[in-house]
């Protein structure tokens, strides 16, 4: 602790004995009560600069009590450190807080680089979804009004021509869809007890030389 003589006058009148002796006393006497009230951890670690301010405020009261006419100019809080009993266990609670502290920001950095991009495979999940569902209700709703449409022309031509000779029509549109995507085989056995295999393909309907067989 540095301090020198503030008021002159107070300092000759009320300090009969060597001036540092009063700062030391007040000092330690300061130091003991604001220490005690302190937990070991904050005393020893993040406390240190809010102690030194609080110490330098304590003792310059009580210098101002006595009289004595002396200014506390600077504190310096130079060590602290457990007793040497417990200081092996201190060392590894402290050695573990910053481990601690270590992984809980290693998690968060994590976080923070696994969450945006949870975010964005989120995102692109729902509009592929919304997508999809657009794609199904357009072709549902297609299909529902081809169907409509349908019904309507066929309620039309069962009243025009009637119903029987309207199914039979669709039935025979129905088969020249299909037909070219058949393939027909045709049996010839007109010529002396065997017959030739013919193919009518699918894609001109033509017929095509199969194996003779007997």
């Amino acid at each position: 602790m540095q301090y020198q003589v503030r008021e002159p006058a107070n300092y000759i009148l009320n300090v009969e004995y060597a001036p540092y002796r009063i700062v030391r006393d007040a000092l330690r006497a300061s130091v003991t009560r604001l220490v005690t009230r302190l937990p070991v951890d904050a005393l020893l670690t993040s406390g240190r600069q809010s102690l030194q301010q609080a110490i330098r405020e304590e003792t310059q009261s009580r210098l101002d009590q006595y009289r004595t006419g002396l200014v506390i100019v600077g504190v310096d809080l130079q060590k602290a450190f457990p007793p040497a009993n417990v200081a092996d266990a201190f060392t590894a609670v402290n050695t573990a807080r910053e481990e601690k502290a270590r992984l809980i920001n290693e998690a968060r950095g994590y976080a923070n680089s696994l969450v945006p991009e949870a975010r964005g495979q989120a995102q692109q999940l729902k509009a592929q979804a919304a997508a999809y569902r657009s794609a199904v209700l357009a072709r549902a709703s297609g299909t529902a009004r081809a169907f409509d449409l349908l019904w309507d022309e066929y309620r039309k031509n069962a009243e025009a021509y009637g119903e029987d000779v309207t199914r039979y029509r669709m039935y025979l549109e129905t088969i020249e869809k299909i037909m070219p995507r058949v393939q027909v085989y045709a049996l010839d056995t007109a010529k002396g007890g065997s017959f030739n295999l013919r193919l009518y393909g699918a894609q001109n309907g033509a017929p095509t030389n199969g194996q003779a067989a007997r």
